[in-house]
């Protein structure tokens, strides 16, 4: 007898997690300095993903919710898939054009040149990303609500932050998410 194969997700990848943690809480509540530098994802995370939310910011290709708490959480879980993607698309690039962002992103070159090249392949990479990212995770509040726990316990469950002081923020800094 065969077992049936369950069309799991795989893991989201927790420096991609931390990162999105980090960019929606209040400096007050992140973890302490030893805890962020053990568990640091690193620079190269830090600016895709970071690169990735600037680019959400302008706008993203699905509906949102109109409670504001989904809200947060579905644009939430599309910058993180949006960011795993991207990475995926960055690895599959030639050696040479991989090379070229990530000599971009260790050595913050200050050479204009560079950093055009290295900016338009990675918004090339978003943009092929978006193309190719099942837009159906966020479509899905279970799923969202899964990608929202797996972020909020990015540094472990002793780090969480409720979900009041993630919407508060928002209140303080816009209205959008």
């Amino acid at each position: 007898m065969q077992r049936k194969r369950r069309n799991r997700r795989k893991k989201i990848n927790k420096r991609i997690l931390r990162c999105e943690l980090s960019y929606i809480t209040p400096d007050d509540y992140h973890p302490d300095l030893e805890t962020q530098e053990r568990l640091f994802p690193g620079f190269r995370a830090i600016c895709i993903h970071l690169f990735v939310a600037m680019d959400v910011d302008e706008g993203i290709p699905l509906k949102i919710p109109r409670d504001k708490a989904d809200a947060i959480k579905t644009v939430s879980a599309y910058r993180v898939l949006l960011t795993e993607s991207t990475f995926y698309q960055i690895v599959r690039l030639p050696e040479a054009l991989k090379q070229t962002i990530w000599d971009h992103i260790d050595n913050d070159v200050e050479d204009e040149r560079l950093e055009e090249q290295a900016s338009d392949l990675l918004y090339s990479c978003v943009r092929r990303a978006e193309k190719e990212m099942d837009i159906s995770m966020v479509q899905n509040m279970s799923q969202v609500k899964m990608i929202w726990h797996a972020i909020k316990g990015a540094y472990g469950r002793q780090f969480e932050i409720s979900n009041e002081v993630i919407f508060d923020n928002f209140d303080e800094v816009s209205d959008t998410p």
